[in-house]
């Protein structure tokens, strides 16, 4: 329905070629014109003659008409091609000015009408998708003149005849619905489904030759026919094709010609013939012909030239003494000097052209006025430079404070230059303050465009605000909905399409000049990224999730671990897939440990609800918990799951509550459409206070699985790895990045190029992966040296000494490198086959994994030193193929990070010397606190430990074990039977594996822990049985009892503040007896008279016993003035039961 402006000019591609990097730069003006005096923005809906009358000047607060002028663009639309041709900051408009202090200008509104080539009467027309009204600015001109209209004249030597008719065009046109929620396209609401024959009268005023050319658009939801008539007369059947796939609408255009005499009030009518169930819907009917320059019974009368000829005399019947001519072509706005000849106005031009406009106006008319928008306070983005990050955020500006916390943490930790900038400002001063997504691009390029050199030129852009298909805001679903609320979106024309049709981000960073006439196939310049919030409270709770992300809150061993995830079936592609960019990892970048999680290596189960793979969602559930850097899936999805078992469902991602951020790649189908406005995993996940991602690589619309794996293995690549700068890409420029290595050099298929299109950032693109930038070097095995000539073996029954070092980035030693290092042990690689669960006819496919854990443990680096033991248990694969150590080591100021892995070692065999002990291992069981064991008080590895009473439990007890043998504790979950369990009420689905979270206590191979949460219990007693082996395979079991009562109310055990408050941030340390539970926290602040000063709330939940609940003082009231305050703490759970806490603490002088 709408066309891309597409306005090739040969003449500006070889200029452009001429510009170097200064002469961009002087494209713009230093500063706005904005920058100073007083402004006023204006507004208009319709093509026409507006006046600016004395008193809405003095409205206005301008109370002397003769200096006031007006600015813009008086553009229907920006051109997206050849943007830097385009008039840098708002140009002055000259005005009509009258007698009376009254102002007249023309406009031609939102709608672009153009010749369409080749035919000077045929015209098509471009409907600005982004705004319904057209804006201008008035301000008052302290030095010089307004700009007025110049009167033109022209001398003709060869007097041509007189033209007295021009080429006219109208459009019968409703934009009310969309088929697909998607696109620029519109369609009146009525439904041919409802009634299937609607006439509809043309707009033929002034007529002056019996042909009047048509164009109809419309569409069909399948195969039909429409059937086309004109005062009862048929001139056309159309046939309808039938749908394709992924099409939700088939579109037809049809040009007719009636020669037959109409009148201004001819009727066309349509005739929809299909079968019950199919919707059709009439897009426009375009109409063309030959009217009389003729201005009797109108105030104005815009008009324009057959042909293209040197010179051209204008004979305009009903005009009189006030009847003036004006030239209105963009490049152009002036008077043509005419003359009044027996009621017609004469005027003459010369150079004429197709691109000229005119317009007849009875100058002592009464126009409309313009709408007041109101006041603008002094802006000036033309005076930044040098921007690493630019945040937009909407015009309502309810995002703004959350927006400026983001920019500066980053500028704190990252220490690159930000500027948050609302829509409306960029508007004002690159798209005349109308609406336009090319505005945003403008901006952008002017900042590319001034950077002296390549580091200054913006790195990302973040737009901080949801979007959507409808920018306008003009269907029923939308209309509810403020525009100011949302940033805009560039969508295609394409709106029937589920893959051809699309919603650009990277549209905004084509910034290198004569980019944007391929835009599917031109390369981005910097990296884009939305945050798809509309509530300051949304954002605020995403906000402090990045903050906690970039400031690196959550440091530790997830980072070692990516884990990849694939779908079953297609035959076997989705698995192939995603093992091929697992592979491309395990090669570049040999750090990682890589856990796969395919669904058809586990058991699928059925159900009346269809199939279902509960270990594969378990153990993403697991890993989600355990945390890890990148989660990268394959497969078929959907905005509300992966796969079709529903692996995962949107409700997951809205519900988990784990501290490690994941960045999320996920190469399925329509996982995100945020412009369709359907709730989405992406925003769902980003939206999440308590986890879920911290962002997320995916998809806006239907997706092919061969152009799929080409996109996740050049984005894996690139965001874990350097520029040249030796800096981390950040999101956005990974994914950038990316789509530049797709798109090569241009040669290109379609599909591919769609493709890469629909995978958009749901995030901050200026983050970047927390990837350490230390390393860990393995010096010795059991005292030997490590070289590449000689593996070791270690074997079962063993005790193993490593021995290393840390390194700089520079691969120099680290001394001053004081803190923990974090080992993790596996087994060699072991070959899994797969169940071809479908029953396809292919080979089962085969991947290795590491699946035998053998230990996890912590111990001390010192002077960049460190030197650890671990046994090895007699449950391994006796393969002596190479195991793999995976190390995470982070410096006591939490400062610096390190990882690394070692591979050259093998296991296999066992240890000749091994214990003869018989004797399984001390076991303690904690339940909310309370603690039990299986040895004497005195063997006892805790103390206060409970023998054999029972005690009384809330329904979701939270269990911590304490595992103790001289031998070390065996964890692989590899030998029968052999798993560390918790089985509550000897029932088999009340069964838990606690392998994955055991872990050593630091500095010893002996004693470790595991932990899990209960489902909720019934209330009454139950017993729990503890199950643990050593590395000998000696168990051990523990049996405690326990009553379960309703309604107990938590205890909160100690409330704590974190040091002195300082910028206006309270930090509680909130000890208590609930792990794991959803606890409601309410925390109030009184000043020492007893007043309120401050309160918040939030739910949530903490991995341990305490729970961390930062308050921002920042409040409707202002900071909190320095002073002595008293903060009272309260937790309750789910049944109201509450327990509180006070304690004073000091605002300290900023």
């Amino acid at each position: 329905m709408i066309k891309r402006i597409i306005t090739i000019a040969f003449v500006f591609a070889l200029a452009l070629q001429a510009f170097s990097q200064s002469r961009a730069a002087d494209r713009y003006a230093a500063h706005s014109v904005l920058a100073s005096g007083k402004w006023v923005k204006i507004r208009v809906k319709n093509e026409g003659v507006y006046a600016i009358t004395k008193s809405k000047l003095q409205k206005m607060g301008f109370n002397n008409p003769e200096k006031v002028c007006l600015y813009g663009y008086n553009l229907p639309i920006l051109p997206e091609t050849y943007i830097e041709n385009i008039n840098d900051d708002l140009t002055e408009i000259p005005v009509w000015r009258r007698n009376d202090g009254s102002l007249l200008f023309y406009t031609p509104g939102t709608i672009k009408w153009q010749r369409k080539q080749g035919s000077p009467t045929v015209f098509t027309r471009i409907n600005n998708p982004y705004s319904a009204y057209l804006y201008f600015f008035v301000t008052e001109k302290t030095e010089g003149q307004p700009a007025e209209m110049e009167k033109v004249s022209a001398t003709l030597e060869n007097a041509p005849e007189e033209t007295t008719t021009f080429p006219e065009h109208f459009i019968i046109e409703k934009d009310e619905i969309s088929i697909l929620n998607s696109g620029r396209a519109f369609f009146g609401s009525e439904n041919y489904q409802n009634g299937n024959k609607k006439s509809y009268t043309l707009s033929t005023k002034g007529i002056a030759a019996p042909s009047v050319s048509l164009n109809i658009q419309f569409v069909s939801t399948n195969g039909s026919k429409l059937t086309v008539s004109a005062d009862s007369t048929t001139f056309s059947q159309v046939t309808i094709r039938n749908l394709a796939e992924y099409e939700y609408g088939v579109l037809i255009n049809r040009s007719f010609t009636f020669t037959k005499n109409l009148t201004e009030s001819s009727t066309i009518t349509l005739l929809h013939t299909r079968d019950t169930g199919i919707s059709g819907y009439l897009d426009y009917i375009m109409g063309f012909y030959t009217r009389k320059l003729d201005l009797t019974g109108s105030n104005y009368l815009a008009f324009r030239s057959a042909d293209s000829s040197s010179s051209k005399k204008y004979a305009i019947s009903g005009a009189n003494e006030n009847t003036r001519v004006w030239c209105v072509a963009p490049d152009q706005i002036c008077e043509i000097a005419g003359t009044l000849e027996n009621g017609k106005y004469i005027v003459n031009t010369d150079q004429d052209s197709q691109k000229k406009e005119y317009v007849a106006v009875n100058t002592n008319a009464t126009f409309p006025e313009p709408e007041i928008v109101g006041s603008i306070k002094n802006q000036d983005l033309h005076a930044l430079s040098n921007i690493d990050l630019v945040i937009i955020v909407p015009a309502s500006n309810k995002l703004t404070a959350q927006a400026q916390r983001l920019a500066d943490a980053h500028t704190q930790y990252d220490s690159i230059r930000c500027v948050v900038v609302r829509a409306d400002e960029i508007y004002n001063e690159f798209s005349s303050g109308t609406p336009d997504a090319t505005a945003y691009r403008r901006f952008m390029k002017m900042l590319y465009d001034k950077a002296g050199k390549v580091s200054d030129r913006p790195k990302n852009l973040c737009l901080f605000g949801d979007g959507v298909w409808d920018n306008k805001m003009q269907t029923p679903t939308m209309s509810k909905n403020n525009p100011d609320d949302y940033l805009l979106c560039y969508e295609s024309e394409n709106s029937l399409h589920h893959t051809d049709s699309y919603v650009l981000e990277e549209y905004y960073t084509l910034l290198a000049d004569a980019k944007g006439i391929k835009p599917l196939k031109d390369k981005p310049d910097c990296g884009v990224g939305r945050i798809t919030v509309t509530t300051a409270n949304a954002a605020r709770n995403i906000v402090d999730k990045l903050i906690g992300y970039i400031n690196n809150s959550q440091a530790g061993t997830w980072k070692n671990t990516i884990c990849f995830m694939a779908d079953d079936g297609n035959a076997n592609t989705h698995m192939k897939d995603a093992d091929g960019v697992a592979k491309q990892i395990e090669t570049l970048y040999p750090d990682y440990r890589l856990r796969k999680i395919y669904w058809d290596s586990y058991n699928r189960e059925e159900s009346g609800a269809g199939h279902s793979y509960p270990g594969a969602a378990k153990d993403i559930m697991n890993q989600m918990e355990e945390g890890a850097l990148i989660m990268n899936y394959t497969g078929h999805g959907s905005a509300r799951m992966l796969s079709h078992e529903q692996v995962l469902k949107r409700s997951d991602f809205e519900e988990w509550s784990f501290p490690h951020l994941p960045l999320w790649f996920i190469a399925a189908c329509d996982i995100t459409p945020f412009d369709m406005s359907v709730e989405n995993i992406a925003t769902t996940a980003l939206q999440n206070p308590k986890g879920a991602a911290v962002g997320m690589v995916t998809t806006t619309r239907t997706v092919y699985a061969a152009q799929n794996s080409k996109i996740n293995l050049a984005f894996m690549r690139h965001v874990l790895s350097q520029k040249e700068t030796g800096r981390q890409y950040t999101l956005g420029e990974a994914l950038a990045q990316s789509k530049c290595d797709l798109i090569g050099n241009g040669a290109m298929s379609h599909r591919d190029s769609l493709n890469k299109v629909h995978y958009v950032l749901i995030g901050d693109p200026a983050i970047s992966l927390p990837i350490p930038t230390y390393k860990v070097k393995v010096d010795k095995i059991n005292d030997t040296n490590i070289n590449d000539e000689t593996i070791q073996t270690i074997s079962a029954g063993s005790i193993v000494s490593v021995q290393g070092h840390i390194v700089d980035e520079d691969g120099n030693e680290a001394p001053e490198f004081n803190g923990i290092i974090s080992p993790t042990v596996f087994d060699n690689l072991e070959l899994v086959t797969c169940n071809n669960n479908q029953g396809e006819d292919v080979t089962p496919f085969q991947f290795y994994a590491r699946t035998r854990t053998l230990f996890t443990g912590s111990d001390s680096i010192k002077n960049g030193r460190f030197d650890f033991t671990f046994p090895v248990p007699l449950d391994i694969n006796y393969s002596d193929e190479k195991g793999l150590m995976c190390f995470y080591a982070i410096n006591s100021e939490k400062s610096i990070e390190a990882n690394g892995a070692f591979h050259d070692f093998a296991i296999g065999g066992t240890n000749e010397n091994i214990s003869n002990d018989l004797q399984g291992p001390v076991l303690v069981a904690s339940l909310n606190g309370e603690k039990f064991s299986n040895a004497s008080t005195t063997d006892s590895i805790i103390s206060n430990v409970l023998q054999s009473s029972s005690v009384t439990m809330h329904e979701t007890p939270y269990f911590i074990g304490v595992i103790q043998d001289k031998n070390g504790i065996n964890t692989t979950g590899s030998g029968i039977g052999h798993e560390i369990t918790v089985i509550v009420d000897n029932d088999p689905n009340m069964t838990f594996d606690l392998n994955r979270t055991f872990k050593y206590e630091t500095g010893t191979w002996t004693t470790g822990s595991v932990y899990c949460s209960l489902p909720e219990l019934s209330t009454g007693k139950h017993k729990l049985l503890f199950r643990a082996w050593d590395v000998l395979n000696n168990p051990s079991t523990l049996e405690v009892e326990f009553d379960v009562r309703q309604g107990l109310k938590p205890n909160l055990l100690s409330l704590q503040i974190k040091g002195p408050v300082r910028n206006n941030e309270l930090t509680l340390i909130i000890e208590n007896d609930r792990p794991n539970s959803a606890l409601n926290i309410d925390v109030r602040i009184f000043d020492m008279t007893g007043r309120e000063v401050w309160n918040g709330k939030e739910t949530g939940a903490s991995d341990s016993n305490y729970y961390t609940y930062t308050c921002n003082l920042n409040g409707a009231n202002g900071h909190l003035q320095p002073g002595v305050y008293i903060c009272k703490a309260s937790i309750s759970t789910s049944n109201g039961a509450q327990a509180s806490d006070s304690k004073k603490f000091m605002v300290v002088a900023q």
